[in-house]
């Protein structure tokens, strides 16, 4: 690496790089001083560019962080999300923060790379963003207002939603991540003015928790959206903040609005007594929300008697069995790390010669054998697209 590269930057503007990989890696600042050799306060100084790093110094961080050199130098979008406000059902542990930390940047430096495509391409994501939500008053009031207000504003009617991750990318303007986060953890949601909203969805739950939990993300996104919230899974916690209360009686208003619920409760209690446990296992499927949740909601609708779902949880009711013999499935989505949008630029970068085979690979998160089969996958996709074929395997419906 020459030195004189290291010379001419903006040491601020390395350092940040520098500290950004870390948090990546999940290393502290002494594990990192360790590696080169002096004290945690001259790795501090680094990271903030009150002290030069030299090329010896840099080739050992970057191999430790397993990053690359160029990664570090070459111009890119400088954000600053506010990373340090971390706001969620409870305040976070020192331990739980230091799990979720590297989670959070390495959101951050996907939605760095989207943007990097973006401005090689020229293709900016258009944001149709509304103004941020008025929250200050009775949390189920605001909760319905907000899911009401953005159901009209998207035109999606009170009916069950569509692929909410594609709803949410194309017609909101959201950059959504499907990461392997850690077990307890359901969802990241953060904003940067140059970034915009970005969310991680934990890609190891089942569609229907992924589905709410990009709703609880949307809220935040509508209502605080200047405060980066990080999530647990339902059980981890008792809902203690304003905030999060907000946010779950949205999505449940926004998921499984109460005029179109009833309507559907309606016309099956028209036709036969009751509502029976298949009933309930459909219509959550076709809400696309858990049992669980359904429940819940029916029951504060008036329409399933309070203790119903404390009644299935006693009996060990065997959702799952019930649901495979009603042919219920979950729905087909697309489950990517990587938006398909983020896809399509990469591959349109690398056809341009605008990033080499090795930059298309990391930017995906893969090896280079692996990238030029990516690379053919998504070329098809591409003429088929071009193409209008509604058979192609990764549409969804």
């Amino acid at each position: 690496m020459a030195s004189d590269v290291l010379d001419t930057i903006d040491p601020r503007t390395l350092g940040l790089e520098l500290q950004a990989a870390r948090k990546r890696k999940g290393m502290r600042q002494e594990d990192a001083a360790r590696i080169i050799n002096v004290a945690r306060t001259t790795l501090v100084a680094i990271e903030k560019g009150e002290r030069r790093i030299t090329a010896a110094e840099m080739v050992k961080l970057v191999t430790a962080y397993d990053a690359q050199v160029s990664d570090m130098v070459r111009p890119r979008p400088h954000v600053q999300p506010s990373i340090e406000q971390y706001r969620g059902p409870a305040q976070l542990t020192a331990e739980d923060r230091e799990k979720i930390e590297p989670y959070v940047a390495q959101l951050i430096e996907y939605a760095r790379t989207y943007v990097e495509l973006e401005d090689l391409r020229k293709s900016p994501l258009v944001r149709k963003y509304p103004a941020v939500y008025e929250s200050r008053s009775l949390i189920r009031r605001v909760a319905e207002a907000i899911a009401q207000e953005e159901r009209q504003r998207l035109f999606l009617g009170d009916g069950p939603l569509p692929p909410l991750r594609t709803l949410l990318e194309q017609y909101v303007g959201l950059r959504i991540f499907y990461m392997s986060l850690p077990k307890k953890f359901a969802e990241i949601y953060l904003y940067d003015e140059i970034l915009g909203a970005c969310i991680a969805v934990n890609r190891l739950h089942p569609e229907e928790r992924r589905r709410w939990s990009l709703s609880h993300g949307y809220l935040h996104f509508l209502a605080h959206r200047y405060a980066t919230d990080v999530s647990y899974n339902e059980g981890e916690y008792r809902t203690s903040t304003d905030e999060e209360r907000l946010a779950e009686a949205f999505a449940a208003d926004f998921l499984m609005p109460a005029t179109g619920l009833k309507r559907h409760y309606t016309n099956v209690t028209q036709v036969k007594p009751g509502f029976s446990t298949s009933d309930l296992l459909t219509l959550a499927n076709l809400y696309g929300v858990s049992v669980e949740a359904l429940t819940l909601r029916l029951e504060d609708l008036d329409l399933l008697p309070t203790g119903m779902l404390k009644s299935l949880k006693a009996r060990k009711f065997p959702i799952a069995q019930y649901q495979e013999q009603l042919g219920l499935k979950s729905p087909t989505v697309y489950d990517e790390v990587f938006p398909h949008r983020y896809r399509l630029l990469a591959l349109e970068a690398l056809t341009e010669g605008q990033i080499s085979e090795e930059q298309f690979a990391a930017m995906l998160q893969t090896d280079r054998l692996e990238a030029r089969a990516v690379a053919e996958q998504l070329a098809g996709q591409m003429m088929a697209e071009a193409e209008g074929d509604p058979d192609r395997p990764d549409r969804e419906r």
